[in-house]
């Protein structure tokens, strides 16, 4: 690797992997369908507002691709100290991204934006800096992406907003929902 490289980012894919994503994407979409026509026969009319919004986010599911995404530790790999190691499969890929300098935040904020990551910030100033959370956001659900495809999530409320520095670190590269 080189100097630029961002190992903890790497986005290792498998074709096998990328099927069944794909696979269980149809059938939670099937359902949803299914979910529709019968609502619709139950109740007899025409499609209201919430059918609309049901159908557009089988759309939206519908254009979302399946990547095949194995979360992995590389640096372990690399170094031979990962307990499993990966065995290579045709087909796989392995994307090593450049180091990133920003934090993403998405989501129910005010204003989805990325931050110049800063070691200081904890989950709770970045999502200040992208004015706040809005009344439909769930507190509890709050969760940071890290840059490996990796989720950690808080459920307890005063972990994230305690006014002790946060138990999880937020890193260049990671995204908070």
């Amino acid at each position: 690797l080189t100097e630029h490289a961002f190992p903890q980012g790497a986005i290792f894919t498998r074709e096998h992997i990328q099927r069944k994503e794909l696979s269980q994407k149809e059938q939670f979409i099937s359902k949803l369908e299914n979910l529709i026509a019968y609502e619709n026969l139950e109740k007899g009319e025409g499609e209201d507002s919430i059918t609309g919004q049901f159908r557009a986010l089988v759309a939206r599911l519908k254009s979302i691709p399946a990547i095949g995404r194995l979360v992995i530790d590389l640096e372990s790999q690399i170094e031979n100290s990962a307990d499993t190691k990966i065995l290579l499969l045709n087909g796989d890929t392995l994307f090593v991204p450049k180091v990133p300098q920003e934090v993403i935040v998405s989501g129910e904020v005010q204003f989805p934006s990325s931050h110049l990551a800063q070691s200081s910030l904890s989950v709770t100033d970045y999502i200040d800096r992208s004015g706040g959370l809005t009344e439909r956001s769930d507190e509890e659900r709050i969760a940071i992406v890290k840059s490996n495809g990796m989720v950690i999530s808080e459920t307890k409320r005063n972990a994230w907003f305690s006014g002790k520095k946060n138990s999880f670190e937020v890193s260049a590269g990671d995204m908070i929902i």
